[in-house]
């Protein structure tokens, strides 16, 4: 299984071994190939949950929540009172275990 790679490929690596993969003569080995290359992109700048019993974020600063009971993500954020405060629901909907910043919202066309 190739899998325990790709966390630690770079972007180089992945296009390289998709380079490597036009090469090859049977198709298991080229779809396995191309799938490992496609994966890498993905979690390239992938950001990892970050479980709630070892960092909390900043008060007010929106994140996305994983919540246990539900086992949905949320976007939601840390009131003043160090609750969690997401739109529409009580506080005591909710089990978060784990969140994540925001990704980057994407460029503007013509910037």
């Amino acid at each position: 299984n190739i899998d325990p790679m790709v966390n630690d490929m770079r972007i180089e690596e992945a296009i390289k071994f998709a380079e490597y993969a036009q090469k090859m003569t049977d198709i298991h080995e080229v779809k396995e190939f191309y799938a490992m290359a496609e994966k890498a992109l993905r979690t390239q700048n992938q950001v990892n949950w970050i479980s709630v019993t070892e960092k909390l974020p900043s008060y007010f600063q929106q994140v996305l929540l994983w919540d246990a009971i539900d086992q949905d993500v949320f976007m939601g954020e840390l009131d003043g009172e160090g609750k969690w405060f997401v739109r529409g629901y009580s506080p005591d909907d909710f089990n978060i275990t784990h969140w994540m910043p925001l990704p980057e919202p994407p460029e503007r066309e013509g910037e």
